[in-house]
C-alpha cells in the first residue's frame, strides 16, 4: 500500500462495496480475471498437482479453447493411442494375465539366457551355473564302469558288502566241495541234473569250435533231418555244382571217347561232316561183304526220308504205283498222283497223243484208281 495515511479510490464507497465479494474464501478474496497477457502464466507458475481433474470443470477444455498449432504433427499420432480410458489400463504393480504365446516367449527367453552373466551368490542364475560346472566335472559313465570293474576284490570290503560277497563266489572251473548232507542225492540227481541239462541245451553252439568236441558235432546239425534229401531223391544242383559235375563227365568222356568239349558240345563231327577213317576202320569197311550190306539196306524202314534222297525216291515210286490216281480233262488230259492219305496231291503228269496234242477222253466223271490194298 502507499505510504500515505489514506487510500484514494475513485468512485463512491457504495460502488466499491458493491464490487467486493460478500465473504472471503479460506482467507482469500475470490476474484475473476478478465484477460491474461500471453506468457503471463507458464508451467513454472503452477505447483506440482495444482491442476487436477477435480479442479477442472467438465468440458472446461474444449477444442475451441486449444489454439491452432498447439498440437503438432509429431504429437498427433500419440493422441491416437488414447483409444480407451486411461483408468482402464493396468497400473504399476498390477498383476497381468499373459497369453499362451506370451508365456512361451517369456519361458524361451529365460531358458535361452546365458548363465555366464549371473554371478550374484544366492540367485537362481548363479545356482544353475554352479550345477552346470559341477556336472561337467563328474567322470563319464565309461570311467565309472572302468573304476568299478578295476577294483580289486575283496579289497577293503567287509563281510556282507557286495565286493566281499562277489570275491567269495567260485570262479569258472573252480572245484566245488559239497557239504556233507547239504543236499540230498535225489535233489542232485533230479533238480541239479535238470539245471545242468538245461544249461547245456541252452548253450550257443557258435562258441564251441574245437574240432572233435560235441559242440562242433552238434553245430553241424543246423537243419531238421526231414528237410534233407533222402537216398535216391532228385537234387537241384547250383550253377557251380552243375559245372563241377560237367567237368568231371567231360574228363571221363574225353578219356574214353576222344577229344572234344562235352560241356559245350563242340569239337565233334556233325551230320554231313567228312570223316577220315583210320586204317583199321577202312579195313573193317572193306571186309564187309555186299551180301551182308544189301539185306541191311533193303530191310531198312522207309519212314519219311529227306527230299532228294534214295529213300525218298523209293517212297515216291511206291506211291505212284500203288496210291490213288485220277485222270481228268484239266490241262488237256492230266493224271494226278496222291499221297498216302489219298487226298494230298504229290505230283501230276500231263497226257498227250503222238502229235503232242491234248488227248480226248469222255467228258464225264474223271477216271479214278483207288489206293492199292495189299492182301
Amino acid at each position: 500500500l502507499p505510504a500515505a495515511a489514506e487510500l484514494r479510490v475513485g468512485g463512491s464507497i457504495a460502488d466499491l462495496s458493491a464490487r467486493l465479494p460478500p465473504a472471503l474464501d479460506g482467507g482469500f478474496m475470490p476474484s475473476k480475471v478478465a484477460a491474461v497477457a500471453n506468457g503471463a502464466i507458464d508451467a513454472a507458475a503452477f505447483a506440482a498437482g495444482a491442476i487436477t481433474s477435480t479442479v477442472l470443470a467438465d468440458d472446461a477444455i474444449t477444442g475451441a479453447k486449444i489454439a491452432n498449432g498447439s498440437i503438432t504433427a509429431t504429437e498427433a499420432p500419440a493422441l491416437a493411442n488414447l483409444d480407451v480410458a486411461v483408468s482402464t489400463r493396468a497400473q504399476a504393480g498390477d498383476a497381468v494375465a499373459l497369453t499362451a504365446d506370451e508365456r512361451n516367449a517369456v519361458a524361451d527367453a529365460l531358458l535361452d539366457r546365458s548363465l555366464s552373466g549371473h554371478t550374484t551368490a544366492g540367485t537362481a542364475g548363479k545356482a544353475l551355473s554352479n550345477v552346470d560346472a559341477a556336472i561337467s566335472t563328474l567322470p563319464s559313465a565309461a570311467a565309472n564302469a572302468s573304476a568299478v570293474w578295476a577294483t580289486a576284490l575283496p579289497g577293503s570290503f567287509s563281510s556282507g558288502q557286495a565286493g566281499n560277497v562277489l570275491a567269495g563266489r567260485a570262479a569258472p572251473g573252480d572245484a566245488m566241495a559239497l557239504v556233507a548232507d547239504a543236499v540230498s542225492a535225489a535233489a542232485v540227481s533230479t533238480a541239479g541234473a535238470a539245471k545242468v541239462a538245461g544249461a547245456v541245451l541252452d548253450e550257443p553252439l557258435g562258441t564251441h569250435t574245437t574240432p572233435g568236441t560235441g559242440g562242433v558235432a552238434l553245430s553241424r546239425i543246423d537243419a531238421t533231418v526231414t528237410s534233407r534229401a533222402a537216398t535216391g531223391a532228385a537234387m537241384a544242383l547250383t550253377s557251380g555244382e552243375r559245372n563241377a559235375v560237367a567237368s568231371v563227365i567231360d574228363g571221363l568222356l574225353t578219356t574214353n571217347h576222344g577229344s572234344g568239349n562235352w560241356i559245350t558240345a563242340t569239337g565233334f563231327a556233325v551230320a554231313g561232316d567228312a570223316m577220315a577213317l583210320t586204317p583199321g576202320e577202312r579195313t573193317a569197311v572193306a571186309s564187309a561183304s555186299a551180301a551182308a550190306t544189301a539185306p541191311a539196306v533193303w530191310a531198312t524202314a522207309v519212314g519219311t526220308p529227306a527230299s532228294g534222297t534214295f529213300g525218298w525216291y523209293v517212297r515216291r515210286l511206291f506211291q505212284a504205283v500203288f496210291n490213288r490216281q485220277e485222270l481228268a480233262l484239266t490241262g488237256g488230259g492230266r493224271i494226278t498222283f496222291y499221297d498216302d492219305d489219298s487226298a494230298t496231291p504229290i505230283c501230276t503228269v500231263d497226257l498227250r497223243d503222238v502229235a503232242n496234242n491234248a488227248i480226248v477222253i469222255p467228258a464225264t466223271t474223271p477216271a479214278r484208281r483207288a489206293k492199292a490194298v495189299f492182301a
